[in-house]
């Protein structure tokens, strides 16, 4: 997950990142990288990444499914 702070010339483009609901074994790091133990539940999390000057958010879904039978 890549967020992209405009205007250009902001002068604060620092963002934090955070996914609901918390989850044991679910997380996404302060870059916006994703990461999941095989033991969180399939089901659909909101991703939020919000300026930390400004108080400007945008949010995501992101939706995990049970695997393929074999994988």
């Amino acid at each position: 997950m890549v967020a992209e702070v405009a205007p250009t010339n902001a002068t604060d483009k620092k963002v934090a990142y955070t996914i609901a609901p918390i989850t044991s074994g679910l997380a996404i790091n302060q870059i916006g990288k994703v990461t999941w133990e095989a033991t969180v539940s399939a089901g659909e999390y909101t991703i939020t990444v919000k300026t930390v000057d400004g108080d400007f958010t945008a949010t995501t879904k992101l939706t995990l499914t049970e695997p393929e039978a074999g994988e």
